[in-house]
């Protein structure tokens, strides 16, 4: 074996030797005056301009929990509400686009654990065969219609002929299931306020987060969304997109046919025709009688799972009093009398523009009662330096610049009435004790 080598020394450099100078800054009376002073200064100014922003912001509020309240209000289990039901209010000036719409909820705990985690995000995604026994809806025992039994483990599953699509509720969780279902419209007398609402949601949760099932399953058994599951693609705008919905209902039926056993079924089922396809409703793949059609439940459709007002309830509010975006207004808003229209039940208009119910609906308001909530409307701007209306971050900065002033001041006072010898600390350096260098070091071991 041969005998390692010692390296010499490393090279004889400030760096290598760790030979550097040490810096001990000497706080003089009148450095920390100065530097104090300046931060004070700065942090007053940007107080000043973030104080400043928010006041310039346009913001109304609107609360309707109480005044849409049609009988029994004090008995939250038999409580009726006006709907759709109607509330004037008044804008003071004219509001330059854009104007923001909100609605705002009130001790309603979205962050709670058990609430947070109540989602299966595959589902949520348009997972293809996701069986009720392969969900993960914490905290939600109703994840399918029948069948439901609990382990020995404490956990819930589906019973053998139950675990089919058709059986499954599509999203499940607590928080699809809690879903905000109140709707919202500006009239200026018998004038609609265009409202913009798409691009709401973040665009990484559109894009990567929420998409229909091609399977079929998005809106199985899951009653906000059935208007879409059970709307005919004839509903829809123009051409292309009822051919694209056309395309999905034969893509979701014949991904039913090609698990049927007998191969000459199989393509007789995948070639028949939509006027034909309930005759195979004998038919059955693994238990399932009819294979679970989509509707607008389709992908890319912007229904159901990719409702954009969906998706931003999907994203839960850190704080129990938080806004959430509705809609934009991208004209100006001119100052006068307006009326704010509240109805429960937006999937009851299938397709997004068509006029919104004005007779009474089936159905309550979203209900905050029963929990002590308060629900709002919010109108307002946004100022281009922190958003909107919020002081507190002005507040805070303008607090400290003061603080750091005052203590400027009392540093002042206190060395001009009792001040230090200016000998002492100039040459308090020489006595901080100093670490010998490496070399000193091994000198003193000679």
């Amino acid at each position: 074996m041969g005998k390692s080598q010692r390296t010499g020394p490393p090279p004889d450099t400030q760096l290598r030797q760790q030979r550097f100078g040490t810096c001990f800054p000497l706080l003089l009376p009148s450095r920390v005056v100065a530097l104090l002073l300046g931060f004070g200064i700065v942090f007053v100014v940007i107080g000043v301009v973030l104080i400043v922003g928010a006041a310039s912001v346009f913001e109304v509020e609107v609360r309707y929990d109480e005044r849409c309240c049609k009988a029994f209000c004090d008995e939250p289990e038999r409580r009726q509400d006006y709907n759709p039901c109607y509330l004037n209010f008044t804008v003071d000036e004219d509001v330059d686009p854009t104007v923001y719409l909100y609605y705002k909820l009130e001790s309603f705990y979205a962050n709670h654990r058990q609430f947070v985690r109540s989602r299966d995000d595959g589902q949520l995604y348009g997972t293809k065969d996701l069986l009720p026994n392969l969900l993960d809806c914490e905290y939600d025992r109703n994840f399918a219609v029948e069948g439901i039994e609990k382990t020995s483990f404490g956990t819930y599953r589906v019973g053998g002929q139950y675990n089919v699509l058709s059986n499954v509720i599509s999203p499940c969780g607590l928080i699809a299931k809690a879903w905000f279902n109140d709707s919202f419209e500006i009239l200026r007398g018998d004038e609609v306020v265009a409202l913009d609402e798409t691009e709401i949601s973040w665009k990484t949760d559109r894009v990567l987060k929420f998409e229909n099932s091609g399977d079929g399953s998005t809106g199985n058994n899951f009653p906000p969304f059935r208007p879409w599951k059970e709307a005919p693609c004839s509903v829809l705008r123009n051409d292309s997109e009822v051919e694209r919905c056309t395309d999905a209902q034969r893509e979701a039926f014949e991904g039913w046919c090609k698990q049927l056993d007998d191969k000459d079924v199989r393509d007789a089922c995948a070639a028949s025709e939509p006027s034909e396809w309930r005759q195979w409703s004998n038919a059955s793949v693994q238990g399932e009688r009819f294979p679970s059609l989509p509707g607008l439940c389709y992908p890319g459709s912007g229904y159901c799972n990719e409702d954009e007002h969906f998706v931003v309830w999907m994203r839960t509010a850190v704080l129990p009093t938080a806004r959430t975006l509705y809609g934009k207004m991208h004209q100006k808003l001119e100052q006068g009398e307006y009326t704010l229209k509240v109805w429960s039940g937006r999937t009851s208009n299938v397709t997004h523009g068509l006029p919104s119910p004005s007779e009474p609906i089936d159905s309550s308001l979203f209900p905050v009662h029963q929990f002590g909530g308060k629900k709002s409307v919010v109108l307002g701007t946004v100022s281009g330096i922190d958003g909107g209306d919020n002081r507190t971050l002005g507040a805070v900065y303008l607090s400290a610049g003061i603080a750091f002033v005052v203590m400027a001041l009392a540093f002042c006072a206190k060395h001009v009435a009792h001040p230090r010898r200016a000998q002492l600390l100039m040459h308090a350096d020489s006595y901080l004790p100093r670490r010998p260098f490496a070399h000193e070091r091994t000198r003193e071991r000679v």
